[in-house]
C-alpha cells in the first residue's frame, strides 16, 4: 500500500490510544477532542474524515497490534502518545507505508530531518527543558529533579534535562525512572519525599502521575510539579503546587477556533477535563493538510512538503507554555518561550 494510493474523497484516520488502563484519561481526551473537530468538519463538507480509535491500554505490542492490523486502507496514523510507540512501526513508516501525526511527544527523533512520514508539531524535550529550567532557574529553583520512563524515549527527556542544567553549572538533584504499563508508584513517592526537590518534573507519566501527587498531598512535601502536556486537577487538593508544561496554545492565540471548541463542548456536554485541545486543534491541522493536497496525494514528498506548509502557516505548537494553578484549578501562562 503506497501513499499514493492512500487518499480517496473519504479519507479514514486510525488511532490506538490507551482508552483503558491507568492511563485511560490521556487516550479518552485525545479522542474526545479531535472527534469534537471531526464531526464539525464531516457535517459541513462532502469530503468526509473517518476517525477509528482502537484501545491498546498503553501496551506497546498492542499498539503495534491495532495499527498494524488496521493500516490496509487508512489514511494516517493520529497522534500516538508514546515515541515507543512509534517505534513500533518503523519498518512501515520507512517503507513509505505509513503516515502518522503526532504532537504528543518531545522525542528529538521524531524531526522531518530524521523520520519524514513523521508528521511531528510538537518541540523536542531539548527545547521544552530548556525552556522549563529557564524558568525555574531564574526564581531560585535549582534543586529540579525527573520522573521518567526506562528506555530511549525517557533517556531523551533525561539527556535534555541534565543539557540544560548542565548550561547553568548544575545536575539532575534527584531522577527515578519508571516502566511502561507500570502502576507501580511508591518506589517514585519515596523518592520525592527523601529528596525534598525545589521541582520535580514528570516526562509523560500523564494520568498516573496526577494520581502521585495526589498521595503526597498526605506528606509535608514541598516541592513544586511539572506535568509535560495536559492532565486533570480537578481531584488535587492542592494544585497552586502544579505547573504544566505546554505547547497547546492559549485560546486567545486561537480566537475563532477556541470559540469553536468551546461552542462544540457545550453542545456535546463536554467538561475540559474530557477534552484535549492539543487533539482538536491537530484535527483542524490534517483536515488543511488534506485539502491542501485536494484529498488526493500523489507522492510522499508531496504530501510532507503540503504538511510542512500548513503547519508553519498556523504555528500552533511552536511556542512552550508553562502554565501555573491556583487554588480554583485556574491555570495563568507565566512564561512563554518560542522556537527561533
Amino acid at each position: 500500500m503506497l501513499l499514493s494510493n492512500l487518499f480517496a474523497l473519504d479519507l479514514t484516520l486510525i488511532s490506538s490510544l490507551p482508552l483503558s488502563g491507568f492511563n485511560k484519561g490521556v487516550g479518552q481526551r485525545i479522542k474526545n477532542g479531535a472527534n469534537l473537530y471531526f464531526d464539525d468538519y464531516n457535517a459541513k463538507n462532502v469530503n468526509k474524515i473517518n476517525f477509528v480509535v482502537y484501545d491498546d491500554a498503553s501496551n506497546q505490542d498492542k499498539f503495534k497490534h491495532n495499527i498494524l492490523t488496521h493500516i490496509s486502507g487508512a489514511s494516517a496514523v493520529f497522534m500516538p502518545v508514546d515515541t515507543v510507540d512509534i517505534r513500533q512501526i518503523v519498518p512501515e513508516i520507512l517503507s513509505n507505508k505509513l503516515v502518522v501525526f503526532s504532537p504528543v511527544s518531545g522525542a528529538n527523533f521524531l524531526d522531518f530531518k530524521v523520520f519524514e512520514c513523521v508528521i511531528n508539531t510538537r518541540a523536542t524535550f531539548e527545547f521544552e527543558m530548556e525552556s522549563l529550567v529557564d524558568y525555574f532557574y531564574t526564581k531560585n529553583l535549582k534543586k529540579i529533579s525527573l520522573v521518567y520512563q526506562s528506555g530511549e524515549h525517557g533517556e531523551e527527556a533525561y539527556n535534555s534535562l541534565a543539557q540544560a542544567l548542565d548550561k547553568r553549572g548544575l545536575k539532575i538533584y534527584s531522577s527515578i525512572s519508571y516502566k511502561k504499563n507500570s502502576n507501580v508508584t511508591e518506589p517514585i513517592l519515596e523518592n520525592i519525599v527523601q529528596e525534598d526537590s525545589d521541582v520535580v518534573i514528570f516526562a509523560l507519566l500523564n494520568d498516573t502521575a496526577v494520581d502521585i501527587v495526589s498521595k503526597l498531598e498526605d506528606f509535608n512535601v514541598g516541592s513544586k510539579f511539572v506535568f509535560l502536556g495536559d492532565a486533570d486537577l480537578t481531584n488535587l487538593k492542592k494544585p497552586w503546587r502544579i505547573f504544566i508544561s505546554t505547547f497547546t496554545p492559549s485560546f486567545n492565540n486561537s480566537k475563532n477556533l477556541a470559540n469553536l471548541y468551546k461552542k462544540l463542548a457545550m453542545k456535546k456536554k463536554l467538561k475540559p477535563n474530557e477534552l484535549s485541545y492539543a487533539a482538536f486543534l491537530n484535527a483542524f491541522l490534517i483536515s488543511k493538510v488534506f485539502e491542501e493536497t485536494k484529498f488526493n496525494a500523489h507522492s510522499k514528498k508531496n504530501f510532507i512538503n503540503k504538511a510542512k506548509k500548513v503547519i508553519d502557516k498556523y504555528k500552533f505548537f511552536n511556542t512552550n507554555y508553562i502554565i501555573k494553578f491556583d487554588e480554583n484549578t485556574s491555570g495563568k501562562i507565566v512564561y512563554q518561550r518560542t522556537k527561533p
